[in-house]
């Protein structure tokens, strides 16, 4: 399969196909009588063309931002870093966003180190506003990793995508083909002085990885109607393996 191009291919299509559709009603006015009902019709089919040029060709020059929904286990920042070289992007993760907008004592971290100091979930109101300003602060293409989290924070997502003209370019989903292999490989790669000081259990590694494909879902659910969803899956604990996803990866998508 060829590298993920978002809705690129789509618009150069339907551009090129407009295209030959107006150059053959063209044809046809040549023989249409001056006053005939086809002339009219052949002139909206023709605006129409043109408009599907105007928007590729607005789209094309456009900054964009590809999403990354990932579980638990995947070593998701080998993707990320292979997807940052190959597209020169730069990364937003908003939990590294929150750390830092706390550790900045600015008012709006205040505002977050006041949720987290009461227990509360941070709404989503304090996550679209540290969002929007920090996608204002970002000159190129831009990777975002599992977010929106909800229907109320992909709304404001696509506004502030849209106030800053950047297009959704691919949304990825990296996810576990067997989390009982993975759970297998993992204990059996750490020593055991290792498992007893940490206490890893095959059941908790199970536990987290559930937990995490069932949240990786939600967030996937909330793209799938509207954007393809390019899906790696993983059958083995990459961190200890990082060549073989390289490879997977290359030969999945031809990514190189």
């Amino acid at each position: 399969m060829n590298p993920p191009l978002g809705k690129d291919d789509a618009f150069y299509l339907a551009h090129l196909a407009g295209f030959f559709s107006f150059w053959q009603c063209f044809l046809q006015t040549l023989e249409a009588p001056a006053d005939s009902l086809v002339l009219s019709e052949l002139a909206k089919l023709g605006a129409h063309s043109c408009l599907l040029g105007v928007i590729y060709h607005i789209s094309e020059g456009m900054r964009t931002v590809q999403l990354l929904i990932y579980e638990a286990y995947t070593s998701s920042f080998i993707f990320r870093e292979q997807l940052q070289k190959t597209y020169d992007l730069t990364e937003l993760d908003i939990r590294d966003l929150l750390r830092s907008e706390v550790a900045s004592k600015t008012l709006l971290g205040k505002k977050i180190q006041d949720c987290l100091d009461r227990g509360e979930l941070i709404n989503n109101e304090l996550l679209t506003e540290l969002f929007h300003q920090s996608l204002r602060q970002k000159k190129n293409d831009v990777i975002v990793f599992n977010y929106p989290r909800n229907e109320i924070q992909k709304l404001y997502f696509l506004k502030s995508l849209e106030e800053f003209q950047l297009r959704i370019r691919a949304i990825w989903h990296l996810h576990l083909i067997s989390s009982e292999h993975v759970a297998q490989h993992i204990i059996q790669k750490t020593s055991e002085v290792e498992v007893k000081k940490y206490q890893i259990t095959e059941v908790d590694i199970l536990e987290r990885a559930h937990h995490s494909r069932v949240a990786a879902l939600e967030l996937r659910k909330l793209w799938e109607s509207d954007y393809e969803i390019f899906d790696l899956e993983v059958d083995y604990a990459t961190e200890k393996d990082t060549g073989t996803f390289f490879t997977k990866m290359i030969e999945m998508y031809n990514i190189r």
